[in-house]
């Protein structure tokens, strides 16, 4: 995929060469928690809608 306004092209010097710590992850997590709760509520209610849906369509037809 060629690099787009969006997705700069990787720099080698940016790129990571060292494994991910535990540490790490976690302040990762917790600098974008209020985002990932956003999105876990979307995804949630999403689910939620779509369910219900295909249980519906018989009564639909009747």
């Amino acid at each position: 995929m060629p690099p787009t306004a969006s997705t700069p092209p990787a720099d080698p010097a940016s790129v990571r060469d060292q494994p991910y710590r535990w540490r790490e992850l976690v302040r990762m997590v917790l600098s974008h928690r209020r985002e990932l709760i956003a999105a876990n509520i979307v995804a949630v209610l999403g689910a939620l809608a779509a369910v219900p849906v295909p249980l519906l369509i018989p009564l639909l037809v009747d």
